[in-house]
């Protein structure tokens, strides 16, 4: 049985004290992750991909969803 997990990408624009960042949030467990955005890489969806190949998963669809945030469906759970 291949185990699998949905990740949705939101670009938070930046405020008085923060910059722009990244979050990815498990849909399945709530867990999130807020990274600084890479203007080297220039795309949220992009730098979020490459976040979750590093955690040795494997990106099996993405696409849009209607808020406009990507949505990345993996074959494995990422690591704590």
């Amino acid at each position: 049985m291949i185990y699998g997990n949905a990740y949705q990408v939101t670009h938070l624009t930046p405020t008085n004290t923060l910059g722009t960042r990244v979050k990815i949030t498990e849909l399945e467990s709530g867990r999130k992750w807020v990274l600084p955005f890479d203007y080297a890489i220039g795309s949220a969806n992009i730098q979020a991909r490459a976040f979750i190949e590093e955690a040795e998963c494997n990106i099996l669809a993405g696409a849009p969803n209607q808020d406009g945030d990507f949505i990345y469906i993996t074959q494995y759970p990422m690591p704590s």
